[in-house]
């Protein structure tokens, strides 16, 4: 899980870079949804060790 939480936050990353460089609102929107399931993950792997 640790792994795809990585790779979501990357892509977001990533996409928040391009979202920025071209202005573009669809980059933007699947920026934040990739960070939200980074997120997600996160809270998910949280809640589980405690």
């Amino acid at each position: 899980m640790m792994r795809a939480r990585f790779i979501s936050a990357g892509v977001g990353i990533g996409l928040a870079i391009v979202a920025i460089a071209t202005s573009n609102r669809m980059v933007t929107w699947a920026a934040i949804a990739a960070l939200g399931t980074a997120l997600a993950l996160r809270l998910i792997a949280r809640r589980r060790q405690g």
